[in-house]
């Protein structure tokens, strides 16, 4: 079957209108188009662990086995005594109320940050109840720098994990910040 010269005489020609046809395309969408803008959602704590329940120190004082198992923030926290670089007492402003013990989650509140006796803190955190479980679990950890340390923390029925700490400074700026400003570590 002998093929005809014109059935192949429109192919180049049609060739050449359709790259035409895709360059004219791609050249306007270049210049009609806008750049997307990508939305970074940056995730909190409260959008991770939930909304802390912001409390004074008499307060959380009042009825501390009643927020175990919830997210509290402390504000005006003084660092008594220290347990190790992890954790730390403080006390309550009431006299009939036992010290409390706060270990910080080096997970979330950076290595290097470091509490000293008598600082001021913003604590955040959630209060856990304490097992002979998680005691041994520090134990392991080397949270206890001396024997005496165990013995005072067994009798205790919970404890708050610190997720973020902020110290405050007082006026002349002792704590590393000017002018009563807080360092935030952790959010």
């Amino acid at each position: 079957m002998p093929q005809s010269k014109k059935s192949g005489a429109f192919s180049l020609p049609l060739m050449i209108v359709a790259f035409l046809a895709i360059a004219g395309f791609l050249y306007w969408l270049s210049i009609t188009s806008e750049p997307t803008e990508f939305a970074v959602a940056e995730e909190t704590l409260d959008d991770q662990f939930g909304p802390a329940l912001d409390l004074t120190l008499e307060q959380f004082g009042e009825n501390v086995d009643g927020y175990v198992d919830s997210r509290i923030r402390i504000s005006d926290v003084q660092v008594r005594n220290l347990v190790g670089a992890d954790a730390f007492w403080f006390s309550f402003p009431q006299e009939d109320v036992n010290d409390y013990l706060v270990r910080v989650d080096r997970s979330r509140v950076a290595s290097d940050f470091q509490i000293l006796p008598d600082d001021r803190l913003t604590v955040s955190g959630t209060v856990h109840a304490m097992t002979d479980s998680v005691i041994d679990a520090w134990e392991q950890a080397g949270v206890f720098q001396d024997e005496g340390q165990r013995p005072a923390v067994l009798v205790l029925e919970s404890f708050l994990q610190a997720d973020s700490i902020g110290i405050h400074a007082d006026a002349g700026g002792a704590a590393g910040e000017e002018d009563g400003e807080e360092a935030e570590d952790g959010n």
